[in-house]
């Protein structure tokens, strides 16, 4: 029925289309006025690797690479992942910084992003500055 607001006959609602979504090819960069959310860079694994197995952030997160290759290969598989549409990572970078101090994660729990998992870590010296404050221009704001 035409102008009903159902979808067309034949095709349910939540079937996905044969073009990928742009993302899959490269993560966007999202700047904001603290921070700037890229996709992660070979070059941030020694950065993360000393700042995400802190002890400290260790105690509120997921067990972390043990060696700056293995960020590297994490890195390589956020990667893949993205590509085949089941991850999106990015890199926190401070706006003082040039390497991420953290990650912003989003996995799929059901094809197309049906439903998802959304997690973060960043480092100790960002902490009470980023996420948990508002950056407007991202709309970003966890407490």
């Amino acid at each position: 029925m035409s102008g009903s607001g159902s979808p067309p006959q034949g095709r349910p609602a939540t079937e996905p289309t044969s073009a990928s979504p742009i993302w899959r090819s490269g993560l966007p960069v999202l700047a904001g006025e603290r921070v700037i959310l890229r996709e992660l860079q070979a070059s941030d694994a020694p950065t993360l690797f000393a700042e995400i197995t802190n002890p400290e952030v260790r105690k509120y997160s997921w067990p972390p690479p043990p060696n700056v290759a293995a960020f590297e290969r994490f890195i390589d598989w956020t990667h893949q992942q993205r590509a085949v549409g089941k991850y999106i990572c990015y890199g926190i970078v401070p706006r003082d910084r040039q390497d991420a101090w953290g990650v912003f994660e989003l996995r799929s729990l059901q094809p197309n992003f049906l439903r998802g998992e959304l997690g973060f870590v960043i480092a100790p010296p960002y902490w009470g500055s980023f996420p948990a404050q508002w950056d407007p221009k991202l709309g970003i704001h966890v407490t």
